[in-house]
């Protein structure tokens, strides 16, 4: 190295990630156009466990504004249960 340091600082927990909790995200989709759009919503969020399940890390606020963004791009027949872990 050039005489170059790096300095590893401690990040401390923001009150904001002090709420967040693991949540389990499940989807059940019947048309494949719609199950497209509800994919690329779910999957920055999260980690894929199954073909249609995800475990994501969401305070109460990310959960809402989640569930209103799917809310769109859902029909009624379509399913979305999220479960706090």
């Amino acid at each position: 190295m050039d005489g170059r340091r790096w300095v590893v600082r401690e990040v401390q927990a923001t009150l904001m990630s002090a709420d967040k909790r693991w949540r389990l995200v499940c989807y059940d989709i019947r048309d494949p156009a719609r199950w497209r759009e509800v994919y690329k919503i779910v999957r920055g969020r999260g980690h894929r466990v199954q073909y249609s399940i995800y475990r994501a890390r969401l305070d109460d606020l990310q959960v809402e504004h989640l569930r209103w963004e799917l809310s769109r791009a859902m029909a009624v027949e379509d399913s979305l249960p999220s479960v706090p872990t």
